[in-house]
């Protein structure tokens, strides 16, 4: 034995399966290559994985690790206020806005209702 611990070892691997499974279905591009100046956003969401989740969980396997991710990705994305709402959900966020979203196709102009004229005779 060298004296490593080989528990901490699979746990980070399976973590890492997890995330590259989940970003390759979510469609999202997958890097580890890179310094921490590259992206400040996903340096911040580093952090917060790594403080609110992987340094108090401890993953007995890739099922679990995928399991408790999801539903950490779901608390952070819909549940947990963010700063830059004004401390609000997402989901009370969206409600306070008054128009449609940004990006969204106008809606088409209303329409009188299709309604047959009586024969008067």
């Amino acid at each position: 034995m060298s004296g490593i611990s080989w528990g901490g070892v699979a746990a980070g691997l399976c973590l890492v399966l997890a995330l590259s499974h989940y970003a390759t279905v979510a469609g999202a591009e997958w890097n580890q290559k890179g310094g921490p100046w590259e992206n400040g956003y996903v340096q911040s969401f580093n952090g917060r994985l790594r403080d609110e989740l992987l340094n108090r969980q401890l993953f007995l396997s890739l099922p679990e690790a995928r399991y408790v991710l999801d539903e950490w990705r779901e608390q952070y994305n819909h549940r947990r206020p963010h700063s830059g709402s004004n401390w609000r959900t997402p989901g009370g966020y969206a409600a306070s806005l008054a128009g449609p979203p940004v990006g969204a196709p106008p809606l088409p102009p209303a329409q009188p209702p299709n309604r047959p004229q009586p024969i008067l005779s």
